[in-house]
């Protein structure tokens, strides 16, 4: 909810796209008007059905029904991951209803990290499971090739002033390492200027129809 708010599900039809075993859909059943879950993995798809989700493997299995008719995307850590980028952004689009708003998050190369600790970050960073690392030009691309001139980015720093130490100290993820020394003021300063200068670890590419 840090990405999206809440009032865009209210009421309104809504799919979350790689969505697991659906834990956003979960909070979101109670406000939203139809919950719409498009996960690829078998084993999660049974369960989010018994929940009450209407179940896709993928966003072209939902085009017959909801082609033009989704009111909120969501897709959190997903893009990265697939085949495509611009071919799933086209199918996301579209699904969606005119005014609809869909809105994808990915990490980015968090370039602060990268310059600090260099092989020792890219090692970790440049993963199998992961064949794109997008950025804001990327975003921009992909916008242009898909026709979508009402968008958005933001950046969103998840991790704070204590994961970096860690990384420094032991060359590994320290993942949300706290230490007592470093006020929350400090933690927040860090995060607010990472993401106002462009150098967030996540980027959020928000469009509309």
């Amino acid at each position: 909810f840090t990405y999206t708010g809440t009032e865009m599900f209210r009421n309104r039809v809504v799919a979350d796209i790689g969505c697991g075993g659906g834990a956003f859909l979960d909070c979101i059943r109670g406000m939203a008007k139809k919950t719409v879950a498009i996960e690829p993995s078998e084993k999660y798809r049974a369960e989010l059905q018994k929940k009450g989700n209407i179940v896709y493997p993928y966003m072209q299995d939902a085009m017959k029904e909801f082609n033009g008719k989704i009111d909120a995307i969501v897709s959190f850590d997903v893009i990265e991951h697939v085949a495509d980028p611009i071919e799933f952004v086209e199918q996301a689009y579209g699904l969606l209803a005119d005014d609809g708003k869909c809105i994808i998050g990915t990490p980015t190369d968090a370039p602060v990290m990268r310059l600090l600790l260099g092989d020792d970050y890219n090692s970790f960073l440049f993963s199998t499971q992961h064949p794109w690392v997008l950025c804001e030009d990327s975003f921009k691309v992909i916008a242009e090739k898909c026709n979508i001139d009402n968008y958005k980015i933001k950046y969103h720093q998840r991790y704070g002033l204590g994961n970096l130490m860690y990384w420094l100290l032991n060359k590994v993820p320290g993942k949300y390492k706290q230490y007592e020394f470093i006020k929350t003021s400090v933690d927040m300063a860090w995060k607010i200027s990472l993401e106002e200068q462009g150098l967030a670890d996540y980027i959020v590419f928000e469009f509309s129809k």
